[in-house]
């Protein structure tokens, strides 16, 4: 416990929270009208039924999924908050997660 301690406490005073908060600040009101406009584009489906939106609403998708995604392994695996979860699952989906990402 005390060596998982000393690691997250080395972790936060080497990695500074202001590019977090910054990509916070300018991400969720991103998010927010990014999530607005797959929701515009899902309930008028007959209005907008051509390739290009079905191709942009595939592309949101996947972005707002990869938003979340790198706030869980990029963001705050750097400070730390998942070291645990990191140690008991091995490399290996680590490795895919962050070639999916």
């Amino acid at each position: 416990m005390g060596a998982t301690m000393d690691y997250f406490l080395a972790l936060l005073t080497t990695y500074s929270l202001p590019p977090i908060v910054v990509s916070l600040v300018i991400g969720v009101p991103s998010l927010a009208l990014y999530i607005v406009e797959v929701l515009l584009l899902l309930t008028n489906g007959k209005k907008f039924d051509t390739a290009f939106y079905r191709l942009f609403l595939t592309r949101a998708i996947i972005h707002i999924l990869n938003y979340f995604n790198s706030y869980v392994n990029v963001r705050f695996g750097r400070l730390g908050l998942f070291y645990s979860v990191y140690r008991a699952v091995g490399s290996f989906p680590i490795a895919v997660d962050w070639f999916l990402n």
